[in-house]
């Protein structure tokens, strides 16, 4: 009886662990990529006397949905828009620095978070990803 019990116990044990498996991959969405292309080329303001330089960078942004993936490609010029008045802003010193390039990164994503809920509300624009970069 108790071997009866220890079996069932097991089996139970194995059988929650794989549905626990099975409802965590169920809530995986699928990532849908979009570049904000073609890459940016944009003046970098001067600062302190020095020339300003340029920045080079590819950009691309991440939604959940092909219905999200959709609404960004329409919007592409206006986020485009957005991007160069925020990476023109910037100085080469600003980039350069250690958290420079991570915190533009997060003000991208927020300009462009708040352009698509002025556009599209039902979008969230999940990350923002520098795929390519170049300070000179």
């Amino acid at each position: 009886m108790q071997r009866m019990v220890y079996r069932l116990a097991g089996t139970m044990v194995l059988l929650c662990a794989f549905l626990g498996m099975a409802i965590a991959e169920e809530k995986k969405a699928v990532a849908f990529y979009q570049e904000i292309g073609p890459n940016f080329l944009i003046n970098l303001r001067p600062s302190n006397g020095l020339p300003g330089g340029f920045l080079q960078a590819r950009v691309e942004v991440m939604v959940r949905s092909q219905a999200e993936l959709d609404a960004v490609k329409l919007h592409v010029p206006y986020l485009r828009n957005d991007l160069v008045m925020l990476f023109s802003s910037k100085t080469k010193e600003q980039l350069l620095r250690a958290d420079g390039q991570h915190s533009l990164r997060r003000q991208a994503l927020t300009i462009l978070r708040k352009r698509m809920q002025k556009e599209e509300p039902s979008v969230n624009i999940e990350k923002v990803l520098f795929t390519q970069v170049l300070i000179e």
